[in-house]
């Protein structure tokens, strides 16, 4: 087991992926284009805080739900660095639906990629309520090998899914996600790597 992998044995079911750690995951990223070359740190290796992320893997190990929810709900309050992590979070988000992947890829240097990791990689994002979110949480970085496709055209903002409030800003509409960006369901709309 490496140092970027969880122990599933130990993590609470309802923060895995899969029970078995070799299942393969697909997952989807919106971000900048071209790091299928480089991949994708998260902010504390960016930061160089090795010991970030080994605090993460030991919290979601020690089967401690309460602080499992703290140190995800930190992430997410707080990824690119904050009072709590100041160095960023040692996870990169990732999340199972593509049309979510878009709102991350909105601008003509952005794109979406696919993501193929192990269960034993990631954990999933509970709500407040206990049930799980579409986002996922990727432990330390997404490697280059782990990047299987990429979205080739990414012309997503249309006047038929964006909206503009009082000042001007756009606002992405999303009733519900099947009804959004079906470009990103076009298998031809994707190079494999």
């Amino acid at each position: 087991m490496s140092d970027l992998e969880f122990d599933l044995q130990k993590v609470p079911e309802k923060y895995r992926l899969s029970d078995n750690p070799q299942e393969e995951i697909i997952a989807f990223r919106g971000d900048i284009s071209a790091l299928e070359i480089s991949g994708l740190l998260s902010h504390a290796l960016k930061a160089q805080d090795y010991e970030r992320v080994g605090w993460a893997k030991r919290i979601i190990e020690s089967g401690d739900e309460q602080c499992i929810q703290e140190i995800v709900d930190k992430h997410t309050d707080c990824s690119k660095g904050c009072r709590l992590m100041p160095k960023g979070s040692p996870f990169v988000s990732g999340t199972i639906n593509p049309q979510i992947a878009q709102f991350f890829a909105r601008r003509k240097n952005e794109t979406i990629y696919q993501i193929k990791i192990n269960a034993q990689r990631a954990i999933r994002d509970i709500n407040p309520k206990g049930r799980p979110t579409h986002e996922i949480l990727i432990l330390g970085m997404i490697k280059p090998e782990e990047i299987t496709a990429v979205k080739i055209d990414n012309e997503y903002l249309s006047p038929r899914n964006e909206y503009f409030d009082a000042v001007n800003r756009a606002i992405p509409y999303l009733p519900e996600f099947n009804h959004l960006v079906t470009q990103v369901r076009e298998p031809e709309n994707w190079r494999e790597i």
